[in-house]
């Protein structure tokens, strides 16, 4: 199946609030989806996870790198604060990467930091 969304432009970004809005509704309710989705990943999210940041609300804190990312989403707990880009049409490069998981660290505090990328470029 050819993906939907990476044409005409703005498809990925409405995407993406449709998984921030779902996941925002599953964590009132705990951490079990949020945990399958992670299921494999050495990580779990505890009860008190929540949506901390997303493209229209960045982490406030920047890196130390060359450009100012704005990470899709991301969910913090108490112990850990997880990352997700999502990546459709474009490439992804390492260097965007690299630069996500500078700005999570710069916002991490003491919590464990991961950084999820969900694309097609990975298969």
């Amino acid at each position: 199946m050819r993906y939907p969304y990476n044409r005409p432009n703005g498809y990925e970004e409405q995407l993406n609030d449709q998984v921030i809005a779902r996941l925002h509704y599953s964590l009132q309710q705990g951490s079990t989806l949020l945990n399958l989705i992670l299921e494999d990943l050495s990580v779990e999210a505890t009860n008190r996870a929540e949506i901390v940041a997303h493209q229209t609300d960045p982490l406030p804190t920047t890196a130390d790198t060359d450009t100012d990312r704005e990470i899709d989403w991301v969910i913090r707990d108490e112990n850990t604060i997880i990352g997700f880009e999502s990546k459709y049409g474009d490439q992804l490069r390492s260097k965007q990467l690299k630069d996500e998981l500078a700005k999570l660290h710069a916002n991490a505090g003491s919590r464990e930091v991961h950084l999820v990328a969900i694309t097609h470029h990975a298969g």
